[in-house]
């Protein structure tokens, strides 16, 4: 593994082309304001689950800090 960070770096930058190539086709047949909305829903829901695998709740308690 002599060039572990760079065979990452190479990988990244080519799932961030794949996805700035859906992206276009995605606003192209939904149009900009859906495909936000799809995309900040489907965040939201990515965000709760990984908050619940690390902190073993759904949402964040934000008046605790």
């Amino acid at each position: 593994m002599n060039y572990f960070g760079e065979s990452i770096a190479i990988v990244v930058a080519v799932s961030w082309t794949i996805t700035a190539l859906f992206a276009e086709v995605a606003s192209k047949r939904l149009g900009s304001l859906q495909l936000n909305v799809i995309r900040m829903v489907l965040s939201l829901f990515m965000l709760s689950v990984a908050l619940f695998f690390s902190l073993w709740q759904f949402l964040a308690n934000w008046y605790r800090f």
